[in-house]
């Protein structure tokens, strides 16, 4: 699996450690229009790992989790995707400013139970999925949480 061009590794590693800027310096010289791969990664990770750079090591795994999750094509483009829109609720949730994907709530006006299926950033209004299979928006102030069960 190809991650990065040489000239990105390169730029990458620029604040890292000496020796990953060695090896990311020494791989572009050597071809600058080839590509990285998981194989030259877990080279450079034994390397790290002998040498004893503990940071350049965790600096490879980060990239090669990036790599495998899509989080580094993501940042390449430079636009969000439906997974940094979940990633991004699921951190506000945790913060408590906003309710999660997938949440269960109850209507306060008329009780009526569903969940969570999407948040619009423009209009700040959730997007709840109702019993039986009905789709409305409500603003925050028109839902509450569910309470879990020991079940869940």
């Amino acid at each position: 699996m190809t991650i990065l061009s040489n000239v990105e590794f390169e730029k990458l590693a620029a604040d890292q450690s000496p020796r990953l800027r060695t090896i990311a310096k020494y791989r572009c010289d050597q071809a600058p229009k080839g590509f990285l791969n998981l194989d030259d990664i877990g080279q450079y990770i034994t390397a790290c790992t002998y040498s004893g750079d503990k940071h350049g090591v965790q600096w490879l795994k980060s990239l090669i989790v990036i790599a495998k999750n899509g989080k580094l094509g993501r940042l390449r483009t430079g636009s969000d995707t439906w997974e940094d829109h979940v990633e991004n609720m699921h951190q506000l949730s945790a913060a408590g400013d906003a309710l999660d994907i997938g949440q269960h709530v109850r209507c306060k006006d008329s009780g009526r139970y569903g969940s969570i299926a999407d948040y619009n950033k423009d209009t700040k209004e959730y997007i709840v999925v109702l019993d039986p299979f009905q789709v409305k928006t409500f603003k925050s102030n028109k839902l509450e949480k569910v309470a879990k069960t020991e079940c869940e």
